[in-house]
């Protein structure tokens, strides 16, 4: 996301650059998280890479004794353990961004607050084709109309108002005086000494 496009979207609307910067923080915050749980998976796939080669190693080489067939035999096994685990853990991440995303399309004043609530949906939860938990909008949108849990959203429609001075704008610019010289003239003009 880029600062100067959120300046023009929002010119004229009274974001002042301190919500900007919360903006941009937030943002922030997701990539910098979604970058690390990438890498956290490539280093995944880079490490069954490399224990798939070793299984192809030891195949090459091995001889018919069992020993070594057996050798074979457990590191497949560790092998699809490890990638059983990473699925899950690739899972998670992936559902924990589309959690977030969705809280965010909601307008969840805080969704660190409301993931709780969805702690038993999510641990049947099913992941989609398009990377969206599967009934998890309507999940969100019974949370957001709850009566009990309306009051962690934000309303639809609502906007934030902000108030106080717009720069550029106001005063009496136009009589003051635009010099020092202009200033001490206008003093003593109205002392009458002038």
């Amino acid at each position: 996301m880029n600062r100067d496009f959120l300046k023009k979207l929002f010119e004229g609307k009274g974001i002042d650059d301190a919500a900007l910067d919360a903006i941009m923080a937030e943002n922030g915050k997701d990539v910098e998280a979604r970058k690390g749980a990438e890498a956290d998976a490539k280093g995944l796939r880079d490490s069954l890479g490399g224990r798939d080669a070793q299984l192809e190693e030891l195949k090459a080489s091995a001889g018919q004794t069992e020993a070594l067939k057996q050798q074979i035999a457990d590191l497949q096994a560790a092998n699809k353990a490890a990638d059983e685990a990473h699925a899950k853990e690739l899972l998670a991440v992936k559902v924990d961004a589309a959690v977030s995303s969705a809280l965010a399309g909601a307008r969840a004043r805080n969704p660190e607050t409301v993931k709780p609530l969805l702690k038993a949906f999510l641990e049947k939860a099913e992941l989609g084709d398009d990377g969206k938990v599967k009934g998890l909008d309507e999940e969100v949108r019974k949370l957001s109309e709850g009566g009990d849990t309306k009051f962690l959203f934000e309303e639809r429609g609502q906007a934030h108002s902000f108030k106080g001075l717009v720069p550029g704008e106001g005063g009496d610019r136009e009589k003051a005086p635009q010099t020092f010289e202009d200033a001490v003239k206008a003093h003593f003009a109205a002392e009458g000494g002038g």
